[in-house]
């Protein structure tokens, strides 16, 4: 019976001793008497799994009281406070103790412990803390993320092909050992993923821009997937890399833009038109991606040098009022933001994503000769006559004058 006995209080000790945890932080206050008088210290310790307590000092010693609690509050008050212990049912009011502090409570939240009364709503004795004080704990730095080959990735992530982007940070840290993670975010720094490795395959994922910042940490990391990144902490030290430090992972390499013909509906390459009759000169347009002019594609219209006039987000055009030049139609397929060059070459017009312009030898041609309109008349001799008789064998010229009722000279239209 003595030998279980042993071994169970053997057991026990090391049990205790295998749990027990190291002070890394300490803030420090001395006991000051309010309506009673009290003795000894109080130590708000930080542990290194990230746990808060309240220690006594040995010399702690306050006369005893119905319901006296123990509170943090940021004034000699209970109001906003957080009740740590009840001292008259623990019956403790000499000599040290130790109490756990809620979860939650960080070591730099309250600078003042309470003790009050509640059976006679008095304020006991208080004390102010002092600053925090590093007792050797592990230290966790600031860093930057740094991306292979950039900190700008785009990428297709639907095309079944890996799309690795490998990580590395300014502290030169392996996520493999355990000390430094990558945070997959979205644009709003919401955490996605939890990268335990130094680099990551992209594919599959979202077609959504992503970000990759850094966490720097000591003990159990502990990620808040779906909420802010900075909500993710640790239980020994953590620190987040900057804001403006992050590896931005787009996804716009699965757009293509295409090479087209353009043509009039119908099929026609060319009209000729009058642009000054004020009637309607409206062509419609067509191209062979089929794609509508608007956020895609687009028609540029320009002078016979290629030079850009107009640029046409629509399948039609109204010519009427336009200049009496010959003018052409190209079609350009685009993605993103059309970036136009209007008075310069038609192929400076560009696009943020990709674009693909139609052929120099492809385009509709528009003329503007349609405003000339021939006319019915007569014919005559000069002078009227309508007849003339001549000898056309005696070596004798016989020219004979025409006119006609336009007045109209012959050769000139």
């Amino acid at each position: 019976m003595r030998l279980i006995y042993t071994l169970l209080i053997s057991a026990f000790f090391v049990s205790n001793s295998l749990m027990a945890q190291t002070v890394v932080k300490t803030r420090t206050s001395e006991l000051m008497p309010e309506l009673y008088s009290i003795d000894g210290e109080a130590f708000l310790e930080e542990l290194d799994n990230g746990d808060l307590q309240l220690r006594l000092s040995d010399d702690f010693d306050t006369p005893f009281g119905p319901d006296v609690r123990i509170f943090l509050s940021n004034s000699v008050s209970t109001s906003g406070a957080v009740e740590i212990v009840n001292l008259s049912d623990i019956g403790h009011f000499s000599g040290a103790l130790t109490e756990p502090v809620p979860a939650g409570v960080a070591i730099d939240d309250f600078d003042f412990i309470v003790f009050f009364c509640f059976a006679f709503n008095q304020l006991w004795a208080s004390g102010e803390f002092g600053p925090v004080e590093d007792n050797g704990g592990p230290v966790c730095d600031p860093s930057s993320v740094i991306g292979g080959g950039g900190n700008n990735h785009d990428i297709c992530p639907s095309d079944n092909q890996s799309d690795v982007i490998t990580f590395t940070n300014t502290l030169g840290l392996s996520a493999t050992a355990g000390e430094y993670a990558y945070l997959i975010t979205d644009d709003n720094q919401n955490v996605q993923e939890v990268v335990m490795a130094d680099d990551f395959d992209f594919e599959g994922s979202s077609s959504s821009t992503q970000r990759v910042y850094g966490v720097h940490y000591n003990g159990t990391l502990m990620p808040l997937v779906g909420n802010n990144r900075m909500f993710t902490t640790a239980t020994g030290c953590y620190e987040h890399s900057s804001n403006t430090s992050f590896i931005t992972v787009t996804k716009d390499a699965c757009i293509e833009c295409d090479e087209s013909t353009v043509n009039i509906v119908g099929g026609a390459a060319s009209e000729d038109i009058c642009p000054s009759d004020n009637n309607t000169d409206l062509i419609q347009f067509e191209n062979s991606l089929g794609i509508d002019g608007g956020n895609e594609y687009a028609y540029l219209i320009t002078d016979a040098n290629e030079i850009l006039q107009e640029v046409v987000l629509a399948d039609e055009y109204d010519f009427e009022g336009s200049s009496n030049a010959s003018q052409r139609v190209y079609g350009m397929h685009y993605n993103g933001t059309l970036s136009s060059a209007i008075g310069q070459h038609r192929t400076e017009t560009e696009a943020s994503n990709c674009f693909e312009h139609s052929s120099a030898t492809d385009f509709i041609s528009i003329t503007k000769n349609a405003c000339f309109v021939c006319e019915i008349s007569t014919v005559s001799l000069s002078g009227g006559n309508g007849s003339s008789d001549i000898c056309p064998s005696d070596n004798n010229p016989d020219v004979i004058v025409f006119q006609n009722s336009l007045g109209l000279s012959a050769g000139a239209n």
